[in-house]
């Protein structure tokens, strides 16, 4: 069973989480800038994420309409979803990251 973002039980556990990677890794290597590597590993899982929701939801959302149905139509509802979910992520990874100081 695969739990999205939206359904996870907690945004607390997860900042939590977020909180004690950063920390283990500015103690690991204090020159390291953690703002920078969380943006690095942020923009490469949103990445991965948005090619996934594409390869989930968009043969599901073109069966489900006609052939008068512009594709850009359903991509953008998917990128829709996305950015909502995405939003929420970096909320959590950035509320992380001022716990890390």
């Amino acid at each position: 069973m695969i739990v999205g973002w939206r359904d996870a039980p907690s945004k607390n556990a997860y900042r939590m989480v977020f909180a004690k990677l950063f920390r283990a890794l500015k103690k690991a290597r204090p020159e390291t800038i953690v703002t920078n590597v969380a943006q690095d590993a942020f923009d490469q899982a949103m990445v991965a994420f948005r090619a996934r929701a594409h390869q989930v939801f968009f043969l599901k959302h073109l069966r489900e309409s006609t052939f008068l149905t512009p594709v850009e139509s359903i991509v953008l509802s998917i990128d829709q979803v996305v950015r909502r979910d995405v939003d929420s992520i970096a909320k959590t990874i950035s509320a992380s990251i001022s716990n890390v100081d």
